[in-house]
């Protein structure tokens, strides 16, 4: 990660490809503070961002915080994508809470994920 944040900082525009690579980095390095960190400097992050960190903080096992992220995500009116709700469900068998789960099976099957389904 040393390398990908020498070459972040040194770029002068950066996008979501580069936002993504490195909010999904530090989420994989354990570094959820870098990760948020990145993912607050950016002024409207796309679905995938948002996606990239609530699975961070679910893969950490921040379950609680990585539903809260995806309900910001949804409260902002992002789309959710596939690897967001994978993110939210891991969360959801972390916490065990029921009525999470209810409402992420509902989520789904109001299309949240395009294609996504159930089955």
């Amino acid at each position: 990660m040393e390398a990908a944040k020498e070459l972040y900082d040194r770029m002068v525009e950066k996008n979501s490809v580069a936002w993504l690579a490195m909010i999904a980095g530090y989420g994989k390095c354990g570094e959820l503070s870098e990760a948020r960190r990145v993912f607050d400097e950016i002024v409207k992050p796309d679905a995938s961002c948002w996606a990239a960190l609530v699975a961070s903080y679910a893969q950490n096992g921040y379950a609680k915080e990585a539903i809260e992220i995806y309900s910001a995500m949804r409260d902002q009116g992002v789309r959710v994508t596939e690897v967001a709700m994978v993110g939210a469900l891991s969360a959801c068998t972390q916490i065990g809470d029921v009525h999470v789960a209810e409402a992420l099976v509902k989520n789904i099957e109001e299309g949240c994920c395009g294609e996504f389904c159930l089955y």
